[in-house]
């Protein structure tokens, strides 16, 4: 028999019978697997091949699908506004303290939409182009910048839409002039939520920002205090929202943990620890959020998250999720049961007329609530207020937001999204 020719032999074993690939290697025969062997591999790895598709979420992959468009699409339009203003310095870019959206409108203020888009800082207004003139380049479009009049031929034939293009799902895209600008586009997928919409340095984990200031999209959204907690060491919590709110930690403990996101505040009432930060008048309206990650050594005790005395507290009181809201009277929502050891995205909203809790992106419990907020005291992440009161942290504080208005439900989703 000729070297490297395969021979197929037949044998029984225990009554079964066998095919066996059986190779010649110089002088000696190697077998390989019997063809029930094979069969059986290629079997199994058919089924792991169907789990896998099966497994893997297929709305994920639309998602995923759609935020490669968006990314792609708010990179296209920053790259677009950039030639313009090398090409022409003084080109008209729009009117300062507007949103120009992506979602066509019958006017230029949006009238149909303004039901669902997020209330705007006071001063702040919603500008739309009509469906005809939406998506033209000629500065008639929802960009009101005129590309084709550049010298240079504009890398845009028309302008980008989201895939979605939706106010009640917050699904569009966003672009604020005023000296700088900003454009940017909400995510929705797990993977580019972490990959692009945490990572671009903008204020809003769940948008893809670019442009040559993000803090106007900040602006643009009511954000009056942040505090990342990510100094990893000092005595000094910085205000990450420019407004100059920044904290001081008070306490004996080490300050700072593992987070969420880099390093959290870290808390332990053995060594009084808390961040006081002072009262100013950009965190005093009457319209707020408050949203903040936590993760409690012992849900079981009561503690204080974030709290001002007199108008508002994040709380957890008999394991579960507390908040309140000061307008003359208190009232109080006890919301879902939360676990030691785990991190929660609690958040608490107050429009003026409804409170709100959400847990993890989810809305938890709501109850009507009007009037206005009594007293503006300091702001402690941490400590409870009046400071008799013992309930102290003992656990961990991450990413600390507040903002002068009640973000929506699918903002507040898109929060938890980025950072879960």
């Amino acid at each position: 028999m000729k070297k490297g020719v395969t021979l197929l032999r037949i044998i029984k074993n225990e009554g079964i019978c066998k095919k066996i690939l059986t190779f010649r290697t110089g002088n000696k025969f190697v077998t390989g697997f019997t063809l029930i062997e094979l069969i059986l591999t290629i079997g199994i790895l058919g089924v792991i091949a169907v789990t896998a598709v099966l497994t893997i979420n297929p709305m994920e992959y639309l998602r995923q699908s759609r935020d490669t468009r968006r990314v792609g699409d708010v990179r296209a339009i920053d790259g677009a506004i950039l030639a313009a203003i090398a090409n022409s310095p003084n080109i008209a870019q729009g009117a300062a303290q507007k949103v120009y959206l992506s979602i066509p409108d019958t006017a230029a203020n949006c009238p149909s939409l303004t039901v669902v888009l997020p209330v705007l800082p006071t001063g702040w207004t919603y500008n739309c182009a009509t469906s005809a003139n939406n998506k033209k380049t000629d500065g008639a479009g929802w960009i009101p910048i005129n590309f084709d009049a550049l010298p240079v031929k504009s890398p845009l034939t028309s302008l980008p839409v989201d895939p979605i293009n939706d106010a009640s799902k917050g699904l569009y895209y966003i672009y604020i002039p005023g000296g700088s600008y900003s454009v940017s586009a909400m995510l929705e997928s797990d993977k580019y939520l972490k990959e692009s919409a945490a990572k671009d340095e903008g204020f809003d984990p769940g948008r893809f920002e670019q442009g040559s200031d993000l803090k106007l999209l900040a602006s643009a959204q009511g954000l009056v205090g942040y505090w990342p907690l990510n100094e990893g060491s000092g005595a000094i919590a910085q205000d990450a929202s420019g407004n100059g709110n920044n904290g001081t930690w008070n306490g004996a403990g080490v300050h700072y943990g593992a987070g969420k996101q880099g390093y959290a505040g870290q808390f332990s009432a053995a060594t009084n620890d808390y961040v006081e930060i002072p009262t100013t008048s950009v965190l005093n309206g009457n319209i707020f959020t408050v949203s903040a990650w936590m993760l409690s050594n012992d849900i079981t005790q009561e503690q204080t998250i974030v709290s001002r005395n007199g108008p508002f507290f994040l709380r957890v009181s008999g394991s579960r999720f507390r908040i309140g809201v000061h307008t003359g009277a208190w009232t109080f929502l006890n919301g879902a049961a939360l676990s030691s050891n785990s991190w929660y995205h609690l958040v608490l909203t107050y429009d003026g007329s409804t409170m709100k809790s959400y847990i993890n992106g989810v809305q938890d419990l709501t109850a009507a609530k009007t009037g206005s907020l009594v007293s503006f005291a300091k702001l402690y992440l941490g400590r409870p207020v009046p400071v008799g009161e013992q309930y102290p942290m003992n656990g961990r504080i991450d990413d600390v937001r507040i903002y002068g208005r009640a973000l929506t439900a699918p903002e507040i989703q898109a929060i938890y999204n980025a950072y879960k």
